[in-house]
């Protein structure tokens, strides 16, 4: 009786055992079941979340790739890729700093990604971007000086004096803002128009002057180097001009005069004061090899010198050389030589990019100048002439001067624009320069300069400028989101 009861006993705790057993391989198992549907959402998600990343990420790089700061109505805008579609939306912060935000999707899943940058037209602002001291340290402008526009130097910037800066924004990289002397008069942007100001170094003894500054003085401060110019730049010049001297081209593209070389004979000589004459000719024909069948080149025919080394001096002022209107064309008109001077009126005519293998002195007898083209020149400039245009600043007159060495500046006018490896130097009491300069190192050496943004130069500038064509990207700080 008690061995019967113990078997019952026995199966039952069987029995219950594997009941037992069973459900928690059924808890186990549905576990493992929404563990692995859990795995698989999370895998699909992670998916999504990375293609929609992606997706936005794209979208970013194709939208900064093709950005123009012209161009900011077009947004909102909305793209796609092969894994999703995006949205695009732009903030501009002030004249060159923007936010750009792009918003993924794909597979359900959505990603932003943001990035803050600049966007700057070098031709936009006038820059001192050499190795330090890029505005002549300072001091050299201490007296009565006016900057009006956005400038852009590496090195400190020293400002006083009862001197005035207004507009901006104002750049100043690996150095500070110092303010010494002010005095009164010695402003830095107006109540009306305070300047916002990027420094890297921050400011020093700000109190000495009258400073409106927009909002707290911002440490970002984009790192730009200027495409200097260099041997295989001027190899291209010089293909370019002598290429123009005899395929009856009338200057680069954005130039208004029209084309009549290829139907005028072209038979007055072309004298230089150092004594050289080139011969006219039909433009039509292909000249033959040698220096003086290139009237827009000025070298030996074998190629220009060693950079800034080149050994062809030119005067411009004193004697006429080329055709102009009255002069070898009708003087009813508007046709002239991509190279000509007319002693006269004291007209340079450039069109197009012109080479000077070595310096150039451009005489007190310069008056104005007609055309849109590029002086380059292998050696530095002297200008003592005033090189205003003629009838105001104009796709069809703008000029530019190129050159790996300095520039003196002595007298008391320009407009156009300015490149150089080396120092621009403003040195006649009273000098106003209106365009803008690109160099290693602005300086003013005289009081009472002034330096002087136009709006409208980067889209007049000649083509054959270093860095013509376009703004470009500086990133800043990049989120996810």
């Amino acid at each position: 009786m008690l061995t019967r009861l113990r078997g019952r006993s026995d199966g039952g705790f069987a029995m219950a055992a594997v009941l037992g057993i069973a459900a928690v391989v059924t808890v186990v198992a549905i576990g493992a079941y929404f563990m692995a549907s859990e795995t698989l959402h999370d895998s699909v998600r992670n998916r999504g979340e990375t293609r929609a990343f992606q997706v936005a990420n794209s979208g970013l790089e194709l939208e900064l790739a093709t950005f123009n700061s012209d161009n900011l109505d077009d947004y909102p805008k909305n793209g796609t890729t092969e894994d999703g579609s995006y949205a695009v939306t732009v903030q501009q912060l002030d004249a060159y700093e923007y936010i750009i935000q792009c918003r993924g999707v794909s597979e359900g899943a959505s990603e932003i990604v943001t990035q803050r940058f600049f966007y700057l037209n070098l031709w936009d602002l006038n820059m001192g971007a050499g190795e330090g001291a890029s505005l002549g340290g300072g001091s050299a402008w201490n007296g009565q000086a006016t900057i009006d526009g956005p400038l852009y130097i590496r090195g400190d910037m020293e400002w006083g004096s009862s001197s005035n800066y207004y507009g901006g924004p104002l750049f100043i990289r690996e150095g500070k803002l110092i303010t010494t002397h002010g005095g009164a008069g010695c402003d830095l942007g107006t109540a009306a128009d305070p300047v916002r100001v990027y420094c890297t170094g921050g400011t020093v003894d700000l109190h000495k002057i009258d400073a409106h500054i927009d909002g707290p003085v911002r440490t970002s401060v984009p790192d730009i180097e200027l495409p200097w110019v260099t041997s295989d730049y001027m190899d291209a010049a010089e293909e370019l001009a002598r290429k123009e001297s005899t395929d009856n081209k009338m200057g680069g593209t954005a130039s208004s005069a029209p084309n009549t070389e290829t139907v005028i004979i072209h038979l007055v000589p072309q004298s230089y004061a150092d004594g050289t004459t080139i011969p006219g000719r039909r433009m039509a024909d292909t000249a033959p090899a040698g220096t003086s069948d290139y009237y827009k080149y000025r070298g030996d025919a074998g190629g220009h010198g060693p950079l800034n080394n080149g050994t062809h001096t030119l005067d411009i002022g004193a004697a006429s050389f080329g055709a102009w209107p009255g002069n070898g064309y009708d003087a009813a008109s508007a046709t002239f030589d991509d190279f000509a001077y007319d002693a006269g009126t004291g007209t340079l005519y450039v069109n197009g990019t012109v080479l000077i293998d070595g310096p150039v002195n451009i005489l007190a007898g310069v008056n104005n100048y007609v055309g849109n083209g590029t002086l380059v020149c292998n050696g530095d400039v002297y200008i003592e002439g005033n090189l205003v245009p003629r009838d105001g600043l104009s796709a069809s007159e703008a000029l530019g001067i190129v050159t790996a060495g300095d520039v003196w500046l002595h007298r008391e006018a320009m407009t156009g624009a300015v490149f150089c490896n080396g120092t621009f130097t403003l040195d006649k009491p009273g000098t106003v320069y209106e365009g803008t300069v690109l160099a290693g190192v602005i300086s003013a050496t005289s009081p009472n300069i002034t330096l002087r943004t136009n709006p409208i130069l980067k889209d007049v500038l000649p083509e054959s400028m270093p860095g013509a064509g376009g703004g470009l990207i500086f990133p800043g700080t990049w989120s996810r989101q």
